[in-house]
């Protein structure tokens, strides 16, 4: 007798991959998810919404399906085969400093899942991000306790009267011009330093020429690095070294191999830019009030053992005549 065989146990649907994308605003966020979801059967499915989703669309295959809603769960018709899903809504949290990605459950687990904030155009000084280790970190802090590190080093040289608060907070300012840049101001100062204590031989005045020179040019470098210090840190966005997951300052992005029934909810850290730039003022009133005190330090060290040195000694006139 032959007999039909059965059904094998097991998900006749499931989800390749999701994404979800959040555009915050000042008042409330537009949110968008995409599901790719295979099925064996002609079947419904049901996903559970954040708290407060309103203007809800749905599309399947790029056409508009209607919305059948119960409360925060939605029920998604799923012919068999192939489909994809586009859910959007708007939800009623903005931008604040404690910013989280809305929570959606997919009723299923997930493969290939990406949760996305973008910022867009919005400005805002990103302190700190929380999420999945596939994603963007901060790379300002770890840059903080290097130079906290090089403060402690630098003060024990004795070249400079700047103590080690004082190496702190002019660093500070100055890992917004980069890596190299920054280094010029600091390297001017050891140079001054070390240059008060070098006793230079006469039997060579090029060298010790030279020497000031460079001094000159270390001076007129540390200039325009300031000036581009005041440019980023009043007119642009802080370079807060955002990195990982192909992220920049107004889009971050978190992916998962893998995940669970609920989406990840990564959390970002923010404040707005005034607060950045009032920051920015303040160092530079700091820094005003410093180079006051250094400037008589920083020209006693390059005079101190002349400003200027002949090249060739001055012909010696023979003795008068009796």
């Amino acid at each position: 007798m032959v007999e039909k065989p059965g059904a094998a146990p097991g998900q006749s649907k499931t989800i390749d991959a999701s994404s979800l994308q959040t555009e915050p605003g000042l008042h409330d966020s537009h949110v968008s998810l995409v599901l790719e979801m295979r099925s064996s059967q002609s079947t419904t499915h049901i996903i559970t919404l954040p708290e407060g989703a309103d203007d809800l669309r749905i599309q399947r295959d790029n056409a508009e399906q209607p919305i059948r809603r119960e409360n925060r769960y939605l029920t998604l018709t799923l012919p068999p085969g192939r489909h994809a899903f586009s859910i959007i809504w708007r939800q009623p949290t903005g931008l604040s400093t404690m910013f989280r990605a809305p929570a959606v459950d997919l009723g299923l687990p997930s493969a290939n899942s990406t949760v996305t904030i973008n910022l867009g155009e919005r400005q805002r000084w990103v302190l700190w991000l929380h999420g999945p280790s596939m994603g963007p970190f901060v790379q300002f802090w770890a840059a903080l306790a290097v130079l906290l590190l090089a403060s402690l080093v630098l003060v024990r040289s004795q070249l400079t009267p700047l103590r080690a608060r004082h190496w702190f907070l002019l660093g500070l300012g100055l890992l917004q011009v980069g890596t190299l840049p920054s280094l010029v101001v600091p390297f001017l100062l050891l140079a001054l330093g070390l240059r008060a204590r070098h006793v230079p031989g006469a039997e060579r005045p090029l060298r010790y020429d030279l020497g000031q020179v460079a001094l000159l040019v270390l001076l007129v470098m540390s200039l325009i690095v300031l000036v581009n210090v005041a440019d980023l840190g009043l007119w642009r966005t802080p370079d807060m070294m955002i990195a990982g997951n192909n992220s920049t300052v107004s889009h971050l992005e978190w992916g998962q191999d893998r995940v669970g029934r609920t989406l990840a909810q990564p959390t970002l850290l923010s404040m707005p830019m005034w607060v950045y730039r009032l920051a920015v003022i303040a160092w530079f009133l700091w820094l005003g009030i410093s180079l006051l005190g250094w400037a008589g330090w920083a020209w006693k060290c390059f005079k101190q053992h002349g400003l200027w040195r002949p090249l060739s000694r001055p012909l010696s006139l023979p003795p008068p005549s009796p």
